[in-house]
């Protein structure tokens, strides 16, 4: 995390080549911009996955309404490091999960590390190699949840 306030979390998240974060739940509204440019891959809790090639600047908004998540993971398929700016809003429709200390990294970014062993503002899935199918997604996601639920 590169700063924090009663209103918003900066990330800065770096992906190195063959790099992935693992599975973690977006519950607050947020944006984030590609510093770099670069091809990624996310899996998502409906079952799709999605190749796209990130362009430097891009930026792309997200919100959720009460309740409303998005499950994700994502790996960087290409030869340079993907970089992202991220900002959360922390007065959204969800309540912002509390962060561990460990993610509370000023200045250098977060770790892939940390992140995976932190709740990064949404509850942590964990870190798996990808599935096979979109059925196998579906499955991994479904029991993910009920652990968590429990």
């Amino acid at each position: 995390m590169v700063s924090e306030t009663d209103r918003v979390r900066v990330w800065t998240i770096r992906l190195k080549p063959g790099e992935r974060i693992g599975f973690h739940r977006h519950v607050l509204d947020y944006f984030w911009t590609a510093v770099t440019g670069g091809r990624g891959r996310q899996h998502v809790h409906d079952g799709t996955t999605v190749e796209y090639t990130y362009a430097p600047g891009e930026t792309r908004h997200e919100t959720y309404g009460a309740g409303q998540f998005k499950v994700h993971d994502l790996e960087n398929l290409g030869d340079k490091d993907m970089v992202f700016m991220t900002i959360e809003f922390l007065q959204s429709a969800n309540k912002p999960m509390p962060l561990p200390d460990n993610v509370r990294q000023r200045g250098s970014g977060v770790s892939i590390a940390a992140l995976e062993n932190a709740e990064f503002g949404r509850a942590r899935i964990g870190a798996h190699p990808p599935p096979s199918s979109p059925a196998s997604w579906a499955q991994l996601i479904a029991a993910k949840f009920a652990r968590l639920r429990s």
